[in-house]
């Protein structure tokens, strides 16, 4: 706001402060039909553009013993991931709890965010058939901070894991562009353009997979060809 101000005379001004009001999100993170309590949680937030583009921000909120968590922030968007750890505790995949919620300024928005999960146990193996360790598979579940990387495969090119349920595209990437800069840009929940691009370019399909909550799913792949050039 600007003002001119005069000689012997009185400027009135006012001041509408209404956009700087936060907004409160009273949520309930529920994962495969029960609360998820004592955890933490990814909360992610995207913001109205500016001369910059879209502002966002993410971070881990812990919740209570039923579930819940409040946060006063800026009026947005908002979602909320859940980790999931492989079956021998060695890493983790996040999970998208659904919604996505609006959250405005200067009132309080009580949702629920839910997740159903289901086993996948992946058996992978080389070119030549033998058991490729080491190996970073991508899940392409659609959520709006990009594909997901599972947990590398163990010394025997196993992979188990609990992960989002639904049909979603499994991939990898080629050998010599695996990238470690791709796997900590989606560990917090951002991927570049260079990086976004890498992935929809190089990206080696390996088919999709359903994933239920009722059974688990075992798969048994072979890189392709291409994969070590």
């Amino acid at each position: 706001t600007e003002a001119t101000v005069t000689d012997d005379a009185v400027t009135n001004v006012v001041v509408d402060l209404t956009h700087l009001l936060p907004g409160t999100l009273e949520a309930t993170v529920v994962v495969d039909g029960r609360p998820l309590a004592d955890a933490e949680v990814w909360l992610s937030g995207a913001f109205g553009k500016d001369s910059l583009g879209v502002s966002w921000f993410r971070q881990l909120v812990r919740t209570d013993a039923h579930g819940r968590f409040v946060h006063v922030g800026k009026p947005g968007e908002y979602s909320v991931e859940v980790r999931s750890p492989s079956a021998d505790g060695r890493a983790a995949t996040v999970i998208s709890a659904m919604p996505e919620v609006h959250l405005p300024r200067g009132e309080t928005r009580r949702e629920t965010f839910s997740a159903w999960r289901g086993r996948l146990r992946i058996q992978l193996r080389d070119p030549s058939g033998a058991p490729a360790k080491g190996i970073t598979l991508w899940l392409d579940d659609g959520a709006s901070t990009g594909p997901r990387p599972l947990p590398a495969t163990d010394e025997g090119g196993l992979l188990e894991v609990m992960v989002a349920t639904g049909t979603m595209p499994l991939f990898t990437l080629p050998k010599e562009r695996s990238s470690k800069s791709a796997l900590e840009q989606a560990a917090h929940g951002s991927l570049d353009p260079a990086t976004a691009d890498l992935l929809a370019r190089h990206r080696l399909d390996l088919g999709s997979v359903t994933v239920t909550s009722e059974q688990p799913v075992e798969l048994d792949l072979r890189l392709p060809a291409e994969w070590d050039g």
